[in-house]
């Protein structure tokens, strides 16, 4: 795509992202912005936990690779009783 892309193209979508960011990080914050408000929406009694969009926002600081992933799916496995991944 960057190959058939022009400068001036580059230019224009890096002024889209300025004034509309879009990514990972825009969704999980745009995610977490809707949990808070249901969550506050039907929250009791005063001194119950006030919700924020960080309560639920995912950092991607971290990547996984091939041996978290597998170590993760033989967590998920042993949780249904499955003895190993197929």
């Amino acid at each position: 795509m960057l190959e058939q892309m022009s400068g001036e193209q580059l230019q224009g979508w890096l002024a889209y992202f300025n004034i509309e960011p879009f990514g990972y990080d825009m969704q999980n914050y745009r995610s977490g912005i809707i949990a808070a408000s249901i969550l506050n929406s039907v929250r009791g009694k005063e001194s119950d936990k006030v919700w924020s969009y960080k309560d639920f926002y995912i950092e991607n600081t971290k990547r996984q690779d091939w041996r978290d992933q597998y170590a993760i799916a033989q967590s998920i496995c042993a949780a249904f009783s499955r003895k190993e991944i197929i």
